[in-house]
């Protein structure tokens, strides 16, 4: 028997026995002794109560962060697919300011979030998170997150290792690391097998590959409907791609202008701004009206929107920039925000995979190249609010929490 039932039981007996004592006194009439047992009881009731919320705290307490379903409304992972991971035993759920005010996470969450005093803000479920700031990680938790980084980008990613977003790695100046979990993330299969049901918002277009051409799905104006598909299968372990007009939060670390200009830096066409899924970075997106493609990427939405705009699809068989055109004049004729493209291997990635997310509206002009990596076009925000989503722009320095993460994010040109 614990020292709880113990004590309970060691309760139960005594409160018995001032009931009978209460009992006799009422019948003795002696009212002094009446009011005194009266008193006990409800002391002894009053225990009672207290021993049931403590007894209801410490299994709380105790069972939470090792739960497979997120309390935090904003997790964008399935952690029953994660629950074998270093980070699952590792990491907490913060339930309330309160407990940040206690946290050796409070600085940290306060760096990326801001302040954090909406009771909306919580639960705070770490291990849904996939960025990490490395430099304003807690001084006790860095040893346990350099174990598990991987040096050498996305190429040398395995299965729940923290990794360099690319080839630039923290001595050159990145900030953050991606935990690597979108092994399993590819949505192509189920786009597929779906695509009779939802023909209103999936198409398949020829893809031109090696072997000859094949039938490519790509998603268009995609509904809540459509993206629980995957969102809500636990096969998966990221709920993404997600719907339109949903906020997302992201990460960019490529100067994609600069790229794009050429080694001469003359003016660079617009190419969109490509940002990476980044669950836990601070910065909000809004994918406004978007499209989804699976593993083949941006090629396929190039050959999509360029033949519905009677476009040549010609340099959609390209690498990079001109097809990044093409995709981007296109998309934005058909009124498109974005592009998700979920989940494929990349120049530069090895038999990893990339969850890119591409804004069209951002445009590239002489003075942006080296300039802040927030286009002022999308209104990234803030935040853990739903409220801080409709109102606070990251980028307005009345906000009280200046650029947000923005300020952080590199603009690396290879």
């Amino acid at each position: 028997m614990n020292v709880l039932a113990e004590r309970r039981l060691l309760l139960l007996r005594s409160e018995a026995g001032v009931r009978g004592a209460f009992r006799r006194s009422s019948l003795r009439g002696n009212r002094l002794f009446h009011m005194a047992a009266l008193l006990i009881v409800l002391e002894f009731a009053r225990a009672d109560n207290l021993m049931h919320i403590i007894s209801h705290h410490n299994a709380t307490v105790g069972r939470s962060p090792h739960h497979t379903h997120s309390p935090d409304p904003f997790c964008a992972i399935h952690l029953g697919a994660v629950r074998d991971l270093w980070f699952f035993q590792a990491l907490p759920v913060i339930s309330n300011w309160s407990q940040l005010m206690t946290s050796e996470w409070r600085d940290y969450l306060h760096a990326v979030y801001g302040p954090l005093d909406s009771e909306e803000s919580f639960p705070i479920d770490l291990r849904c998170f996939t960025h990490w700031w490395h430099n304003l990680l807690p001084m006790s938790q860095r040893s346990l997150f350099q174990r598990h980084y991987r040096p050498g980008g996305l190429a040398a990613a395995t299965r729940g290792s923290l990794v360099d977003y690319s080839g630039v790695s923290a001595k050159k100046g990145a900030v953050a690391w991606q935990l690597y979990l979108l092994d399993d993330a590819d949505v192509t299969s189920t786009m597929n097998r779906v695509m009779g049901r939802y023909e209103h918002q999936l198409t398949a277009v020829p893809f031109h590959t090696n072997g000859g051409v094949e039938f490519q799905p790509i998603a268009l104006n995609p509904s809540y409907n459509l993206t629980s598909l995957w969102q809500h299968d636990e096969r998966f372990t990221i709920r993404g791609p997600v719907p339109s007009h949903a906020w997302i939060e992201v990460y960019h670390e490529f100067n994609d202008c600069a790229h794009a200009s050429g080694p001469k830096d003359g003016l660079s066409p617009n190419v969109g701004w490509w940002a990476h899924f980044a669950p836990g970075s601070g910065v909000w997106a809004n994918v406004g009206t978007t499209l989804i493609v699976g593993a083949q990427g941006y090629r396929v939405a190039c050959t999509a929107t360029a033949t519905f705009t009677n476009r040549s699809t010609k340099a959609c068989d390209q690498c990079c920039t001109p097809a990044h055109k093409i995709l981007t004049e296109s998309a934005l004729d058909l009124q498109y925000t974005s592009l998700q493209s979920c989940c494929g291997q990349r120049g530069g990635t090895g038999q990893s995979t990339q969850y890119e997310i591409v804004f069209f509206t951002p445009t590239c002009v002489q003075q942006r190249i080296n300039s802040s990596a927030c286009p002022p076009e999308l209104n990234l925000r803030s935040g853990r609010t739903r409220a801080a989503h409709g109102t606070t722009n990251v980028a307005d320095d009345q906000s009280g929490h200046s650029a947000g993460m923005c300020r952080y994010m590199g603009m690396w040109r290879r």
